[in-house]
């Protein structure tokens, strides 16, 4: 059974909500999102896809350098000064292990409207991501913790014109 188009409202309400519940299950980190807040410049995050023969949507989560180092620290239990030891594979991989859980999240949560959904391999981004003019993207500013980051989702054109 194929599903339809989902919404790219859809997806970013999800997706906040899955970045919340993942910042407090394994960050021990609340969540808040920052409606009119202005992204931090000079971002870095992973990037998941989940797709199916209806949906092509990509997640990722992005923050500073710095930002990125707080939040692998918080996935692996180091408080802040033992973050600021890791290398940078180890807070790539981290952010890339981090976004994987909240896609997975979401995967779960979408699974209503489309059953198919398959989750893609995580891939990290130092600087900054503009996506093509065949895709749509949605943009949530939060803070993690006292972490400021971007939950973005892009959504290709053909699955946001199918769910229009």
């Amino acid at each position: 059974m194929q599903g339809s188009g989902i919404l790219p409202g859809k997806w970013i309400e999800v997706a906040t909500k899955c970045v919340a519940e993942v910042s407090a299950a394994s960050l021990s980190r609340g969540f808040e999102e920052r409606p009119g807040a202005v992204a931090p410049t000079g971002l870095s995050g992973s990037l998941v896809s989940l797709a199916s023969g209806s949906n092509v949507t990509a997640i990722m989560i992005a923050s500073t350098p710095d930002g990125c180092r707080e939040l692998a620290g918080a996935m692996l239990g180091m408080d802040a000064t033992e973050a600021q030891e890791l290398s940078h594979d180890d807070v790539r991989d981290s952010i890339g292990e981090l976004v994987n859980i909240v896609v997975g999240a979401i995967k779960s949560a979408m699974s209503g409207e489309d059953p198919e959904l398959a989750l893609g391999l995580p891939l990290f981004l130092e600087g900054p991501f503009e996506p093509d003019r065949h895709s749509h993207t949605e943009v949530a500013i939060c803070d993690v913790g006292g972490t400021p980051c971007v939950v973005s989702v892009v959504v290709g054109e053909a699955a946001r014109r199918q769910a229009a």
